[in-house]
């Protein structure tokens, strides 16, 4: 190990510091864009799957099709926040070091931090995962066990519906 003074060692632990910080800034932003994607695209299905009725082999393939993306995305989140629990140790160890978290050591009766705790909301990013299965589920169910439903493009004019199905 090289031997450091002191002004070389705050340095280090400077550059450190930031570095984690910027990284857990960096999966913050990660996580929300692909929250927001993944509710995005579900949106967007739902609302395109409630047009139709579907085969039971048609609701399996998408029902397979949703598991895979929610798996992914829900392990996705799962690396991040894992992540997320290192860089806020390491950015931790830093404030000891810099004895940001021991009273009296800048101020008299009191740290620089402040006492905190890890808050994680992940499960909340889960459970809106795993619900929006859940609904596109019920909408490719639905349109199952409706098979009889006319298209909404031609259900108010019979007239239309009839040719379509003719032709």
């Amino acid at each position: 190990m090289m031997e450091l003074d002191n002004k070389d060692k705050i340095e280090l632990i400077r550059y450190r510091h930031e570095d984690q910080a910027r990284l857990l800034q960096t999966l913050s932003h990660i996580d929300l864009k692909v929250f927001t994607g993944f509710l995005t695209l579900q949106l967007a299905l739902g609302s395109f799957l409630t047009q139709f009725s579907f085969t039971v082999l048609a609701l399996t393939g998408v029902c397979i099709l949703e598991l895979a993306m929610c798996a992914i995305c829900t392990l996705i989140l799962r690396n991040n926040y894992e992540r997320r629990k290192e860089a806020a140790e390491t950015i931790g160890h830093c404030n000891d070091f810099l004895g940001f978290r021991e009273k009296g050591a800048y101020l008299p009766d009191s740290a620089i931090d402040a006492t905190t705790r890890f808050r994680p909301w992940h499960l909340l990013y889960y459970l809106g995962i795993w619900a929006s299965f859940a609904a596109i589920f019920l909408i490719l169910l639905g349109g199952a066990l409706h098979p009889a439903a006319p298209h909404p493009r031609h259900g108010c004019c019979p007239e239309i519906h009839r040719m379509v199905q003719e032709q």
